[in-house]
């Protein structure tokens, strides 16, 4: 017998204590299917899979729903690349300069930087909107000896996530929003992050993925940004032989606010 429980970012909690086979997790399933083998009602955290009833929505924001699905059923079967357990270098290297505070990982997959964060002696905050990326997280951290906050939402919709946070970091959540989430998600980090405070981004340069253009170049990012944040680095690079980049940016302060950097 096992007890699993996942608060979700508005308020809603998914528990279950049910005999499970060998193996197998308490959120080792999409969200219908954990549902109906439960019999237990499972949210949807903050509309993350679908806002609004499919019927009304466009078709791009359908093929939205649909490739979150996507991505929640590669987690659950264990079809993820781009979780390499492996904290970069990049935030090595801030990590090891910078004083601990308070941290916020935007696409948080199941924890790897959240608990490299956390082992510093930050205070860290984590979000993805996978559930089995979330609790896959929380049994790593419980395993490292580590506390983080982990929350399942979406990374354009934290409306009950208070801050200020000193240091925010992503890495590959904001390339795969469409252009009206990217524009919510900017204003979100903005919100959430301290005047000074630090943001780092790793993107890849815009690239087809299946129906989908994936990826965003530097002068989005610049647009994105620029309004509340200065560019202090930019480092262009390539993964797998398709051009990508590393970002740093600080928070402006409110006097700063209006202008932008040469």
């Amino acid at each position: 017998m096992q007890t699993e429980t996942i608060d979700f970012a508005n308020g809603s909690r998914y528990r279950t204590t049910q005999r499970l086979p060998e193996g197998m997790g308490p959120a080792d399933d999409v969200p219908g299917r954990v549902a109906k083998a439960r019999g237990v009602p499972l949210p949807d955290p903050g509309g993350l899979f679908c806002p609004r009833p499919a019927l009304f929505l466009d078709p791009e924001a359908r093929m939205g729903i649909l490739e979150r699905l996507r991505f929640e059923w590669r987690y659950w079967r264990g079809d993820t690349p781009w979780d390499t357990n492996v904290t970069p270098p990049e935030v090595l290297e801030f990590l090891a300069a910078a004083r601990p505070g308070r941290a916020l990982d935007l696409g948080c997959g199941t924890g790897t930087n959240a608990i490299a964060l956390a082992r510093r002696g930050w205070r860290v905050t984590a979000v993805d909107f996978s559930v089995k990326a979330v609790r896959t997280a929380h049994r790593k951290a419980r395993a490292a000896g580590v506390e983080v906050e982990f929350r399942c939402a979406d990374v354009t919709r934290l409306e009950g996530l208070g801050g200020p946070f000193d240091y925010a970091l992503d890495i590959g959540c904001l390339l795969g929003l469409r252009p009206e989430e990217r524009l919510r998600y900017a204003e979100t980090v903005a919100r959430l992050l301290r005047p000074g405070g630090d943001y780092m981004l790793y993107a890849w340069f815009p690239r087809r993925v299946g129906r989908r253009i994936r990826g965003v170049a530097p002068e989005e990012v610049e647009a994105l940004l620029g309004r509340h944040f200065e560019r202090t680095r930019l480092e262009l690079g390539k993964e797998r032989g398709r051009p990508s980049a590393w970002y740093w940016y600080r928070r402006r302060k409110p006097s700063a606010a209006g202008g932008r950097h040469p």
